[in-house]
């Protein structure tokens, strides 16, 4: 009998735990709550035990290397005008190309970007 009352006094053992928002969050979660029809712990515990957390997987290999090579390019330029004062219209025609070639870049990183879910650990 002992061990049953130890088990029972463990389960409804409460903890207390410090967690910190920015204001903006901190009044989102607050309208949810209220939205919601509950008291703020009740809807902090809800949320934090019924969402399944993601984990995203990005290859970054050949990205960063496209990205260092436009970053070179872009800055001699910069060098460049910072030199003489004065930036061509051949310059600014190149700087559009690069910012859109790393636009483009990004976008398709994005587009892998794979979601995982997260074994839910017991």
């Amino acid at each position: 009998m002992k061990r049953r009352n130890k088990i029972i006094k463990e389960k409804s053992k409460k903890v207390r735990k410090v967690v910190r928002f920015y204001g903006t969050e901190w009044e989102q979660i607050n309208r949810f709550a209220k939205e919601h029809c509950t008291k703020l712990g009740t809807y902090l515990r809800y949320a934090a035990l019924n969402t399944q957390p993601y984990c995203y997987e990005l290859e970054l290999g050949n990205l960063l290397d496209e990205m260092r090579m436009i970053s070179r390019e872009v800055n001699d330029v910069a060098k460049k005008f910072n030199e003489t004062g004065i930036i061509s219209a051949s310059d600014v025609r190149f700087l559009e190309e690069k910012s859109s070639e790393l636009s483009s870049i990004l976008i398709e990183a994005v587009r892998r970007i794979k979601p995982k879910k997260l074994k839910q650990q017991l």
